[in-house]
């Protein structure tokens, strides 16, 4: 009786004949570049393969390939690089593409200028032929500030709903803020705190920050104090600040002041002075 074949086994199988069809075909030679770029079968992770290979993808006609090349280019602020990328993404099929194509438009990068009111539309037709959940975030962002419709808090909490249903951390982040301050709802702390938590708890450092904000409020400074250490821990730098003042105004443990304050630079006054003001003689 056969043994059932490894895993590393199915995908060393799965790269040979990826391998063999990617000159000529896209969608292989993409599959080949997620090989490299994640290190998966005998392939060590190559950025520099996997680049190469996203781009003969590009050029045989991937829309995934097209997509990723201009999501890279887009989170490093090259913006009339992305764009062309993104554009093909989309014109391709793509949803990602369509999506961020969308976000650049809205705020004019990589473009003649910018059209809020495309962007929108084209967020919507995203979302009434899939589940992309950055399309509906960006949907409630857009009607809650009014940008490219008329502003629509509803509207917008509705869309920030699906989103962060559908698993977006930013919309959950969002959502937070909307129970906070009563944006197309009734204010509503607990819920306010959930949809944080569900942020944070997904390496959001910006949603840890704004739970350490929000008990702080209510002074409840030891629970503000773990999200600020959270903030701080995951690279967030206003948490560094916002701990210093919650230790000032909590427990006056000026060592977590200076410990804090110190590290975040044009804050070095606050740090100096309430060391001074605190040594005794």
């Amino acid at each position: 009786m056969e043994s059932c074949p490894t895993d590393a086994v199915i995908k060393i199988k799965a790269l040979e004949a990826f391998a063999a069809a990617a000159d000529g075909n896209g969608n292989a030679a993409y599959k080949i570049a997620t090989f490299y770029n994640y290190g998966i079968g005998t392939l060590p992770p190559n950025g520099d393969s996997a680049m190469a290979y996203y781009i003969r993808g590009h050029q045989y006609g991937s829309a995934d390939a097209s997509y990723f090349i201009g999501h890279h280019l887009l989170k490093q602020n090259r913006y009339d690089e992305a764009v062309p990328y993104l554009t093909t993404a989309a014109n391709r099929g793509s949803a990602e593409g369509m999506t961020e194509y969308a976000y650049c438009l809205q705020n004019g990068w990589g473009v003649p200028q910018a059209d809020p009111f495309t962007a929108y539309k084209i967020w919507k037709y995203v979302t009434q032929h899939t589940n992309n959940s950055q399309a509906y975030c960006l949907l409630g962002v857009a009607c809650l500030q009014g940008i490219g419709i008329v502003e629509d808090d509803v509207m917008g909490k509705a869309y920030l709903d699906t989103a962060a249903n559908l698993g977006n951390t930013i919309a959950a982040r969002n959502l937070g803020v909307c129970y906070r301050n009563g944006y197309g709802c009734d204010p509503d702390t607990s819920k306010a705190i959930q949809w944080l938590e569900t942020a944070a708890n997904n390496d959001d450092a910006t949603s840890m920050n704004m739970l350490g904000n929000l008990y702080k409020s209510m002074k409840q400074y030891p629970e503000a104090v773990k999200w600020y250490e959270k903030s701080v821990e995951a690279g967030d730098m206003d948490g560094y600040c916002n701990l210093g003042y919650c230790y000032e105004e909590g427990s006056k443990d000026i060592s977590y002041v200076i410990k804090f304050m110190d590290k975040v630079e044009g804050d070095v006054y606050y740090a100096v002075y309430y060391n001074e003001d605190t040594t005794e003689d």
